[in-house]
C-alpha cells in the first residue's frame, strides 16, 4: 500500500511550527498542559512543541498506527507518551487542554463506504476527548 492510499501526507516542519506556536499562543495556561496528537506520524507536531513551549509544562500523548514512524516520533520528543494503535479504535479516558495534528487524507474514491464513516470519525473523535473550551489545531 502506497503512502497516498494510507493517507499519508507529512506535515511540512514550517506549518506544524505555525500551528503550534498559535495554539500554544492562544491556550496560554499555567502548569501542565495536557496535549493530544492522534495521528502523530513521525513526530513533526512533537519537534515544533520542542521548539516552541516550555517541556516542562507539557504533558504529551500521540498515537500511530504504523510501528516505523511511532519509533521515530519518540526519538522526536522522548518525554511522550506514544501508543502503537488505530486510533478510531483507541480507547482512553483522559480529557486534553489542546489537540494539535494533521489527521491521515485519504481520498473518498478510495475508501470502502465503511471506511469512509471512519474518516468523518478520525475528525470527531477528538471532540469527545477534549475538556471544554480547550483548543484544536488541526489541519484539515
Amino acid at each position: 500500500m502506497t503512502n497516498k492510499e494510507r493517507g499519508r501526507y507529512y506535515t511540512p516542519a514550517n506549518l506544524a511550527r505555525w500551528i503550534t506556536q498559535r495554539v500554544l499562543h492562544v491556550r496560554q495556561q499555567t502548569g501542565d498542559i495536557h496535549i493530544l496528537e492522534p495521528s502523530c506520524g513521525d513526530g513533526v507536531f512533537f519537534r515544533a512543541l520542542t521548539e516552541c513551549g516550555n517541556q516542562q509544562d507539557l504533558r504529551v500523548e500521540g498515537v500511530e498506527i504504523e510501528s516505523e514512524a511511532l519509533r521515530i516520533a519518540q526519538n522526536s520528543y522522548p518525554s511522550a507518551t506514544l501508543f502503537n494503535d488505530d486510533f478510531l479504535l483507541w480507547e482512553n479516558p483522559h480529557e486534553y487542554d489542546i489537540i494539535i495534528g494533521n489527521p491521515p487524507y485519504i481520498s473518498k474514491k478510495t475508501l470502502l463506504p465503511a471506511k469512509q464513516q471512519s474518516a468523518r470519525t478520525f475528525i470527531s473523535k477528538p471532540a469527545w476527548q477534549i475538556e471544554r473550551s480547550q483548543i484544536f489545531g488541526l489541519l484539515l
